[in-house]
């Protein structure tokens, strides 16, 4: 059996962050989830707890998703960094797969794949 993981969701929407915790909470894989709404809560959260799975919006109130993704990997925290955006300029994604995201879904169209994918985490 694998182990289970604790994932965090970064997203200012709070509407968006309830749905990802109940598409979480109904991922067997998912032991935890924990929610932060900007920038500073989720390098918070990162620095606090092992997370396993980062579920990240790209537009935080106090700055970019993508500023969280780079300081994730130049910290070389351990995690599957997944780019949750309504950001549909194909730009946003190929920065974030450069940097080093596992994935990239709009999170307004593409909920049901995210479940999926993170059941094969």
């Amino acid at each position: 059996m694998k182990n289970k993981l604790v994932a965090l969701i970064v997203d200012d929407s709070k509407l968006i962050a309830e749905r990802l915790l109940n598409l979480l909470h109904e991922t067997p894989n998912i032991e935890q989830a924990v929610l932060g709404y900007s920038y500073e809560e989720g390098k918070k959260l990162l620095d606090e707890k092992k997370i396993d799975v980062v579920l990240l919006d790209i537009n935080l109130p106090d700055k970019s998703g993508v500023e969280l993704l780079r300081y994730i990997k130049k910290m070389e925290y351990p995690v599957k960094v997944i780019i949750v955006s309504n950001e549909t300029n194909p730009l946003y994604k190929e920065i974030c797969m450069k940097l080093g995201a596992f994935d990239y879904f709009d999170k307004s169209i593409e909920f049901e794949k995210l479940k999926d994918l993170i059941e094969t985490l």
